[in-house]
């Protein structure tokens, strides 16, 4: 009888690891707060934003999204000047991909088509950069967005 205790014991001390790790690990790959929004000026068009700015927003970016209004977008802002490199992993619509650094656009690519989940094309900002935006593919023409132009966070 007290073989089984010791085994019985043995296998919830188990599992109490196991469920601990499981939260931990969980905890640390799913979001666990609603993304932050903010209203961005973009030569002088208001647009409503997402804020991706944890690792895993940083990741996913708008993968998934079904779509996204005329006026939004998601800004992704890093904590750091570097080159930055985007693809478009499992995107569901087309995007205009903008790099920013020191709230001046640097580069700019437009039109770029949906990949699924082995994208085979890279859009570098070539210089360091410290923020993106991801807008509706053809606004960044349609609102005359060039390099130089100012991003304002409102």
């Amino acid at each position: 009888m007290a073989f089984n205790k010791k085994i019985l014991k043995f296998f919830l001390f188990g599992l109490l690891v196991l469920v601990v790790l499981i939260i931990f690990v969980s905890s640390q790959l799913l979001p666990i707060s609603k993304i932050a929004t903010a209203e961005v000026y973009l030569n002088q068009h208001l647009i409503q934003v997402e804020i991706a700015q944890t690792p895993y927003q940083l990741y996913r970016g708008l993968s998934g999204h079904p779509k996204i209004c005329a006026d939004c977008g998601m800004l992704f802002i890093f904590p750091d000047f570097d080159e930055r490199t985007f693809v478009m992993r499992e995107m569901l619509f087309p995007l205009d991909i903008i790099f920013i650094a020191k709230g001046r656009v640097v580069k700019i690519y437009e039109n770029l088509a949906p990949e699924g989940v082995n994208p085979q094309n890279l859009y570098n900002s070539e210089i360091p950069a410290d923020q993106v935006l991801e807008i509706n593919a053809g606004q960044a023409k349609v609102w005359g967005v060039k390099p130089g132009d100012q991003l304002i966070i409102k």
